[in-house]
């Protein structure tokens, strides 16, 4: 017999922090971060991992900017830097420089890739703060201004850089062709650009063409703390011809020390670095640090 009363349906209590509808309580998620840190590595769910090398530089790049965290605007970057180190963003040439590493034009809405952030510590080393010619800096700014400063030589009686920043073999070739020998120039390797190397890439005596030679970097090194405890910028660089194990602090101390003074490999000891290839692109940046240093 039906009753005239409704029958109740039974429910099931909701928890007040799980209640969609209650804007008081925040929903929980069980899901893990993205990423995930583990030492200097961030792993994200999509499977992907990204060795940063040292602390200094996961605490810098998620502390400029949230989500996503495999980018970071060129602006909030900026604005964190210069939160780290007064003054640092206003170096306009050393920030250009730097935007060019990363593989982007210079504008605030541009985006760094965290795989162009890792290879920017790989070749110039961490975001940890040091005191260099009595100025607070950080190894990878100090760095970056070294060879800005250091690396300019007189061509056809004008100062110009040797580095010619991101340029493959190919390209280097190209660049150098019909150039006597003994000119050169050191770019980026971006074969092996996973181990923070530079390439030489110069002419050689006698119809030779062109040769290149890897120049080794040593992220690990760099960004370690038997690094840290000198408080130096120092590269830890090797030039792959020789066997003696020397490493270099800078491309600049490698190119004043060695390859101007010597050959540049045992079977061409002709062949020196005698003249820096004119007309290379980093040089619109460079000049106008230069003028106003």
């Amino acid at each position: 017999m039906a009753s005239g009363k409704e029958e109740e349906k039974l429910t099931t209590p909701v928890s007040p922090e799980h209640d969609p509808d209650n804007e008081n309580f925040p929903l929980r998620s069980d899901s893990p971060p993205n990423p995930q840190q583990r030492g200097t590595v961030l792993a994200f769910l999509s499977g992907e991992e990204r060795d940063l090398y040292s602390e200094h530089n996961v605490r810098f790049w998620m502390s400029s900017g949230t989500a996503p965290h495999d980018s970071r605007t060129f602006g909030n970057i900026l604005k964190h830097l210069e939160e780290l180190l007064p003054g640092a963003s206003r170096k306009t040439s050393i920030m250009k420089f730097l935007a060019h590493v990363v593989r982007i034009q210079y504008h605030t809405e541009s985006i760094v890739r965290l795989s162009s952030f890792c290879d920017l510590v790989r070749w110039f080393g961490p975001f940890r703060e040091i005191v260099y010619n009595q100025k607070k800096t950080c190894v990878c700014l100090c760095n970056l201004e070294l060879l800005m400063m250091e690396s300019q030589v007189l061509v056809s009686k004008q100062k110009m850089s040797w580095f010619a920043g991101h340029m493959n073999s190919a390209a280097a070739e190209e660049k150098l062709r019909g150039r006597p020998s003994g000119t050169y120039l050191v770019r980026f390797s971006e074969s092996e650009r996973e181990t923070g190397s530079f390439a030489l890439s110069i002419v050689v005596a006698g119809g030779g063409g062109t040769e290149h030679v890897t120049i080794k970097g040593d992220p690990k090194m760099v960004n370690s703390e038997v690094a840290a405890a000198r408080d130096d910028p120092n590269l830890w660089l090797e030039y792959c011809a020789d066997s003696d194990g020397r490493r270099y602090p800078s491309l600049p101390v490698l190119m004043n020390k060695r390859l101007m003074e010597d050959a540049f490999h045992d079977d061409h000891e002709d062949t020196a670095c005698e003249a820096a290839c004119p007309d290379l692109p980093l040089n619109a940046i460079f000049r106008p640090y230069r003028n106003n240093s």
